[in-house]
C-alpha cells in the first residue's frame, strides 16, 4: 500500500518572499518620502498689489467694433507657403525691413532650371569657341602642309628639268614632276583662297 508523501514547505522560499516584500516596501517608502512637497517660486515671478474693497467681477463683457487707423495691404510677386515670420501683428516696421519669408518650390525649381540652362549655354559657347580654334588650327596646318608639298614638288620638278635638259633624265619622270608641281600649285591656291575668305 502506498503512503501519501506530504511536501514540507520550504523555509528558504518563505524567507525569500519576506525579504523581497520588505525590500519593495522600503523602496516605495523611500521614493515617496523623497518626493518634493513644496514648490519654489522666484521672487521676480511674484506679483503683489494693494487690497481694495469693491465689487468683484469675474468677467467683463464688452461689445465693440474696432477699425484700424491706417491699413496697408502687402502683396508678393509670387505666392507660396509662409516659411518664416519676421514681424508680429501690430509691430512697427521700417522701410526695407522683411516681414516674412515665402517658400515656393515651383519658383525654386524654375530658378534651378534657368541656372542649368545658362550653364549649358556657357558650355555650348565654350565648345563652339574650342571648335573654331580647332578649325583655325587645322586650316593653318593645311596651309603649311600645302606650302611644304608645293616646295617639295618644285624642287623635284627643277631637278627633273635639269636632268632632262642635260639628256640624262627620263621624259616620264620629268612629266610626272611637272604634273605633280601643277597639282600642288593649284592645291596651294585653293587652300590660300579658303584661308583668306
Amino acid at each position: 500500500m502506498d503512503t501519501k508523501i506530504v511536501k514540507k514547505k520550504s523555509k528558504l522560499k518563505l524567507i525569500l518572499i519576506i525579504i523581497v516584500s520588505a525590500l519593495a516596501v522600503l523602496i516605495f517608502g523611500w521614493y515617496f518620502l523623497n518626493q518634493k512637497k513644496t514648490f519654489n517660486v522666484k521672487l521676480e515671478d511674484i506679483q503683489t498689489d494693494v487690497v481694495t474693497k469693491g465689487k468683484f467681477e469675474d468677467m467683463l463683457m464688452v461689445t465693440a467694433q474696432t477699425q484700424s487707423l491706417n491699413s496697408s495691404l502687402v502683396n508678393v510677386l509670387e505666392g507660396g507657403a509662409v516659411k518664416e515670420i519676421f514681424a508680429e501683428d501690430g509691430q512697427m516696421l521700417t522701410k526695407g525691413q522683411p516681414i516674412a519669408r515665402v517658400y515656393n518650390p515651383n519658383t525654386e525649381f524654375n530658378y534651378l532650371n534657368q541656372e542649368t540652362g545658362i550653364m549649358q549655354q556657357i558650355s555650348q559657347m565654350r565648345s563652339s569657341l574650342l571648335e573654331l580654334k580647332n578649325q583655325e588650327f587645322n586650316q593653318d596646318k593645311e596651309l603649311l602642309q600645302s606650302q611644304n608639298d608645293y616646295n617639295t614638288a618644285l624642287q623635284a620638278y627643277n631637278l627633273q628639268k635639269r636632268l632632262y635638259d642635260a639628256e640624262i633624265g627620263k621624259k616620264t619622270d620629268y612629266d610626272m614632276a611637272s604634273q605633280n608641281l601643277n597639282y600642288q600649285k593649284q592645291r596651294k591656291q585653293i587652300v590660300e583662297k579658303r584661308e583668306y575668305q
